[in-house]
């Protein structure tokens, strides 16, 4: 078998509900295991290969800035 390595990521309840959903549809349509790893695999693979994002994602907000404080050992140099 292949080496391996295990992934994760956060998905929201409603991305998890919708996920389910296909899982159980496929399962049903194609009478094989599919699991919700499976789909995610060929999904990402499927992109990495040929896809394109769909940019449904709403864009994160980012952090309010803050301050950046001097760093007293910026000027010291160890080579």
């Amino acid at each position: 078998m292949a080496k391996t390595k295990t992934k994760s990521f956060l998905m929201t309840i409603e991305e998890e509900q919708v996920l389910n959903d296909y899982v159980k549809q496929q399962r049903m349509s194609t009478g094989e295991n599919v699991t919700a790893s499976s789909v995610i695999r060929d999904a990402v693979l499927s992109f990495i290969h040929n896809g394109q994002p769909d940019n449904k994602q709403e864009p994160t907000e980012k952090p309010a800035e803050q301050p950046t404080e001097k760093n007293p050992f910026a000027d010291i140099s160890l080579d």
